[in-house]
């Protein structure tokens, strides 16, 4: 059988540096993978937030052209002064 061996405090010492600086990479791998995990969190918030906003986009252009329709129709084509609200028709051709 072999007979036991200590290290002594200069190979004693390398060892813990060495297991500190496992722990100390293995912890910052851990910050990493929390930080995508936010990272797609935030994405994802992001993307949800884009698609609303896009939505409402869609809404208020449909809204604007129903009330451009509504005032054609209304008062015939023409530009609008929207700061005095005063409407001139187009000239009609002959």
């Amino acid at each position: 059988m072999s007979e036991e061996v200590k290290f002594n405090n200069e190979e004693l010492e390398k060892l813990k540096n060495i297991q500190q600086k496992y722990f100390e990479i293995q912890n910052s791998l851990g910050q990493v993978a929390i930080g995508r995990i936010n990272i797609h969190k935030q994405l994802s918030d992001l993307d949800n937030f884009e698609a609303d906003l896009r939505e409402k986009f869609e809404l208020h252009r449909k809204t604007e052209k129903d009330f451009v329709d509504e005032i054609t129709k209304k008062y015939g084509d023409g530009n609008l002064n929207v700061e005095t609200g005063t409407f001139i028709p187009n000239k009609e051709k002959k």
